[in-house]
């Protein structure tokens, strides 16, 4: 066969579930140059082509290609129109031969690609090249690329017509079936391929911290020139469960399917702290993942830095400007997680539009009118509470917005000593860094090393002199879970970090100083996990010390409430998901009556 065979790269900044994701790191490169690098191992291809848009939003791309030294191609036209745009490519580079790659597949495998392009020699009346299955019903693992001649490239662009049909490339073959090659040309490829069924292409942040995980393993064994084996990425899914389950629940999207946008109204501040904004990053995430949904957070603030706000679009806003902040907001659903209400979010709630779902997490009682759902993340509730909302709120240990728990779990202290982490929240607003130092130079057995966390508005706690040696301090960490895990026991107050801490299965022992808690909260949550729920920080200390000297054990509770809180961000997705298509059923009976 001969002919020219390019390489396009459809890709933009823009992605609903994961802006900008083209340039996200992955073992100190971004995403798009390993995916250009696998390319570039492909025999066969004559040249390679990034295609992406005009507007600036995606300027940071053009230029990264600049600097890389590669082709690309600025659309002027739609900027949804990704069929126009690589057609636009194809005729720039003379094509012969497109090899269409999606520009967020940083695992495609060059030698997989090498065969389908010496399928299309082989076969020079051939439209398409596909893989050739090993066993009935078999799925490969590879995604985010197609191989098609010009001619019938040209076929497909020309019934081409509806949006959906020009947002996604090959549609119009592979899902509505309006056009066909004269020939396919198959290609045979090794059994290991068929080996899992994952995800490979990265839409969602979960998809990112996969790939995140795979690509850093990789490279902190391999050499940099090296690139990551698509068949070593493969045993490992089969092998790890837990590296399978950091995104092998995202939903993926299909062809023409419309994804709700959700706006996430949340806050910051030294006597808040950070729970709020955390909870609201967990909700944002599991909407990405599961609805495949477009979210934006709002957040009311001094801006801070978390790890996970690169992987969500938001706005930071000063008090003052949240009035004409919340009037800019669109979305099918809005989801609040404040401590109370200001003048201005009320005012917006009650003027945003009777088709705006309103849902809350956890809002004052006098608040509560205000929404559609009330999501409540506790195991407990009030029967007066359930009453009084009459089916418009939801509870459990289930309801829980808890960032997945890290791998791991084995104890880094040396060997012979343990290892206590502690949390006082992100300000220690209850003082602890001035009670309890003193209560472990007093009580703890001398081979305990202690490592207290120092939220970003809290102080430094008061070290005794004897802990001198045992005590160190980890400032402003972006999560707990690798801490716990990598801890013994855990000391903390009631909070969002006592729920993260016992998601990693874990010992937690707890204690609620300032009273965050329902009496009746606080008694049911004794009667859930004995022996680790104390009535104030000197007890929590006396528990500790009981469960160092072997006196206390963990038992099956702590395993079933592990368990229930890993699935609430699931949970809050399919509750925001029923809660759509019940107004979305109203509506249509309301407009046939």
């Amino acid at each position: 066969m001969a002919g020219r065979v390019v390489a396009i790269i459809g890709a933009r900044l823009n992605s609903s579930r994961l802006p900008g994701k083209q340039l996200l790191p992955l073992a100190g490169m971004p995403l798009i140059e390993r995916l250009v690098n696998r390319l570039e191992r492909v025999d066969g291809i004559d040249h390679i082509m990034l295609a992406t848009t005009a507007d600036d939003y995606n300027k940071p791309l053009r230029d990264w290609a600049s600097a890389y030294g590669l082709d690309c191609l600025s659309y002027e036209g739609d900027v949804n129109d990704l069929v126009g745009r690589v057609d636009t490519a194809v005729k720039q580079s003379g094509a012969d031969y497109l090899l269409y790659v999606c520009g967020d597949s940083p695992l495609v495998e060059p030698e997989t690609i090498s065969r389908l392009i010496a399928a299309m020699h082989a076969n020079p009346s051939a439209g398409t090249a596909h893989l050739k299955a090993n066993k009935p019903g078999g799925k490969f693992v590879h995604e985010g690329f197609d191989i098609y001649e010009r001619g019938f490239w040209d076929a497909m662009v020309k019934v081409a017509h509806e949006p959906f049909e020009r947002e996604h490339i090959g549609a119009v073959y592979h899902h509505l079936h309006k056009v066909k090659p004269k020939a396919v040309a198959w290609a045979r490829e090794p059994a290991v391929y068929e080996g899992v069924d994952h995800r490979v292409s990265v839409d969602t942040p979960s998809d990112y911290r996969f790939m995140r995980r795979i690509y850093e393993d990789w490279y902190g064994e391999h050499p940099a020139d090296s690139i990551v084996d698509l068949k070593h990425v493969i045993k490992r899914i089969a092998a790890e469960p837990e590296l399978a389950a950091i995104n092998k629940h995202v939903h993926q999207k299909r062809v023409a399917e419309k994804n709700p946008s959700v706006a996430i109204i949340t806050e910051i501040a030294p006597h808040i702290g950070l729970g709020h904004l955390s909870r609201s990053l967990v909700a944002a995430a599991a909407l990405q993942d599961y609805l495949g949904a477009k979210v934006t957070l709002y957040i009311k603030g001094d801006a801070v830095e978390r790890d996970e706000l690169a992987l969500v679009p938001h706005h930071w806003y000063a008090d003052t400007d949240e009035g004409t902040v919340l009037k800019g907001v669109e979305a099918d659903v809005v989801v609040v997680d404040v401590k109370a209400h200001s003048n201005a979010l009320e005012d917006w709630l009650a003027t945003a539009g009777k088709n705006l779902l309103r849902v809350a997490i956890d809002p004052q009682r006098m608040e509560e009118a205000a929404y559609d759902h009330i999501w409540l993340p506790s195991f407990y509730t009030a029967k007066e509470t359930r009453q009084r909302l009459n089916g418009r709120m939801s509870y459990g240990w289930d309801h829980y917005l808890i960032a997945p728990a890290a791998g791991g779990g084995a104890a880094l202290a040396e060997e012979g000593k343990t290892r206590l982490l502690v949390l006082t929240g992100g300000g220690d607003v209850a003082g602890m860094g001035a009670v309890w130092p003193a209560l472990f130079a007093e009580k703890l057995p001398d081979d305990v090393h202690i490592n207290w966390v120092v939220g970003p508005y809290a102080t430094d706690p008061e070290i005794p002199a004897e802990l001198d040696e045992r005590l160190s301090l980890t400032h402003r960490p972006n999560g707990i879970h690798a801490l716990a895990a990598a801890s013994d026991v855990v000391l903390c107050v009631f909070g969002v970090s006592f729920f993260e801490a016992l998601q990693t299965g874990k010992p937690v022992i707890v204690a609620d100083p300032i009273g965050a808690a329902l009496p009746e909260e606080w008694t049911a949550l004794k009667g859930a996990l004995p022996g680790f729920v104390a009535a104030d920080p000197a007890e929590a200390v006396d528990l500790l010390a009981e469960y160092l000297s072997g006196n206390a054990t963990i038992d099956a509770s702590f395993d079933d409430v592990r368990k229930a809180i890993s699935q609430g961000r699931e949970k809050f997705a399919l509750c925001i998901n029923a809660l759509i298509t019940e107004r979305e059923a109203a509506d249509g009976r309301r407009a046939t009556a």
